[in-house]
């Protein structure tokens, strides 16, 4: 629960716990049509590889997740059965403290379900809508967890590289930017991705390799303790927007070469700058 919490007081500055009294609450779950990101194939298999023991049937998680409206990045999240039926506004810091305790009693695979949900519902994002003012407000999401998020150990195998196949869809700037993780974007991080992803039949990218995920070398003199867990954080949520990114590109039938590229390999590679300063971002070549 602390690494989303940290979602929070990014997007809270400098506003602090005052930002979180008498938070809104939408008891009406997220619907597909408030989406302009969901959780990618990608992002749905590496959080089902989490699972120790994963369910042999569908299961559907309901989570209270903090959300900033105007900008549509959820945040921090706790089981929505918290929520209490007909309110419309809480504490959400009172709300959080409750969700610490109920996860110290949860039985280890519900709460492995519960974190596989918040993992992919940090990736998503929701069209912006007016806030009422407040920072905050409070979205549920449902969250299906199924065998059919499962897909085959990844093998990488001899890589292209992107600049020898050639986009045929390009990356949307705008979108980009959106996916930028908030607390690297509180803290002003950057971080550049390189990742190996296989071409699917449709041209598009599915990417299973963990990569190499290089952030700023003067982190530790800006972040605060524990820096071993954050660090691990922001690699995880710049890996994850990767892997996001990449799932909204098409690549060319095929290489510069003339060779079909459906089921080869190709490095993707992702430079992410602070939007304030360039605008966005650009897939490397």
């Amino acid at each position: 629960m602390f690494e989303l919490l940290l979602y929070a007081s990014a997007l809270a500055a400098p506003s602090g716990a005052s930002a979180f009294e008498s938070t809104p609450v939408d008891p009406e779950p997220v619907a597909a049509s408030e989406l302009i990101m969901d959780a990618g194939e990608a992002v749905r298999a590496v959080t089902w590889d989490t699972l120790d023991n994963p369910p042999s049937e569908p299961q559907q998680i309901r989570m209270a997740c903090l959300v900033v409206p105007t900008i549509g990045v959820p945040g921090s999240c706790v089981p929505a059965s918290l929520l209490t039926p007909g309110q419309t506004t809480t504490d959400w810091l009172e709300l959080a403290e409750q969700a610490e305790e109920a996860a110290r009693l949860a039985p280890p695979e519900q709460f492995a379900l519960q974190a596989v949900a918040q993992g992919r519902i940090a990736t998503m994002r929701l069209k912006r809508r007016p806030s009422a003012g407040a920072i905050f407000e409070i979205r549920v999401f449902e969250i299906t967890v199924s065998p059919e998020d499962s897909r085959p150990p990844f093998v990488a195998g001899e890589a292209m590289l992107l600049g020898d196949v050639g986009l045929a869809r390009q990356i949307d700037g705008t979108l980009l930017g959106t996916l930028y993780p908030p607390f690297a974007l509180r803290y002003e991080l950057t971080s550049k991705v390189t990742i190996t992803c296989r071409i699917k039949k449709d041209r598009s990218l599915l990417c299973r390799d963990p990569g190499v995920v290089q952030l700023d070398q003067d982190i530790p003199a800006r972040l605060p303790s524990p820096l071993d867990d954050l660090t691990l954080f922001l690699k995880r949520d710049f890996l994850f927007a990767t892997y996001q990114a990449a799932s909204t590109v098409e690549v060319n039938a095929k290489d510069k070469y003339g060779r079909d590229v459906i089921g080869r390999d190709v490095i993707f590679a992702l430079t992410w700058q602070l939007p304030a300063t360039n605008g966005g971002q650009k897939a490397d070549e």
